[in-house]
């Protein structure tokens, strides 16, 4: 079975690398025919190296889901077709089995915060020293996507075992410019825009730029 071209994670017991890191000119960008023959790796590693990938979905939906992506893979920029390929691994529902940014080149910038879904709403756990006066508050949108539909977008590429489980992941995901951007959550590729529910009742927008972490995001 021929590897990846790019270098993914397809972390489960087998480990596949997902370039998102180095931006590329549309000249750059892969063909349609090596996104399938790496559409093919996925599926065929998931088939012959999970035990049991049919256990919370059906291989008939599972089906559906690959060839409804190969067929679109001609309209996808490369962060979308990869967007695409970790909602396809999140769809059996395997919180040990999720492909994920990192690998031999590491995601170079990441925002400097921490969103968590709770029960009430999503909050700003952590953020940077500039911006400490949104922690704790309540996130109501991120530009001009409301947190909910956000949240579903990111959830639907973040691996769990139930919708708890993919809350984790997602909170990490939430950092990484080119996931949020490539799932039409941001504008801008480092940038997002914040509308945010203070703990002092206020209302209150701020834009947070991507920074370069001093240990870059990978597995």
């Amino acid at each position: 079975m021929p590897r990846p071209r790019l270098g993914w994670i397809l972390s489960f017991a087998f480990l596949v690398p997902l370039a998102l890191s180095v931006p590329r000119s549309r000249a750059e960008q892969l063909s349609t025919e090596q996104w399938r023959e790496d559409l093919r790796f996925v599926v065929d590693s998931l088939r012959e190296i999970h035990p049991k990938p049919f256990l919370r979905t059906t291989e008939g939906a599972f089906s559906a889901e690959v060839a409804d992506l190969s067929a679109a893979l001609p309209d996808l920029d490369d962060d979308q077709v990869v967007m695409r390929l970790m909602r396809l691994v999140a769809s059996i529902g395997d919180g040990h089995t999720a492909l994920i940014p990192g690998g031999p080149q590491p995601v170079r910038h990441a925002y400097p915060l921490r969103l968590h879904r709770f029960q009430d709403g999503v909050y700003v756990v952590s953020i940077d020293a500039d911006l400490a006066h949104l922690a704790g508050g309540r996130v109501v949108r991120i530009g001009d996507v409301a947190i909910e539909d956000a949240v579903a977008r990111v959830e639907a590429v973040s691996s769990g075992d139930s919708e708890f489980g993919k809350r984790w992941p997602a909170s990490l995901l939430f950092t990484v410019p080119r996931v949020v951007h490539a799932l039409g959550i941001t504008a801008s590729p480092l940038e997002m825009s914040l509308a945010v529910a203070t703990p002092d009742g206020l209302s209150t927008e701020a834009t947070l730029a991507a920074v370069e972490p001093e240990e870059p995001f990978q597995s």
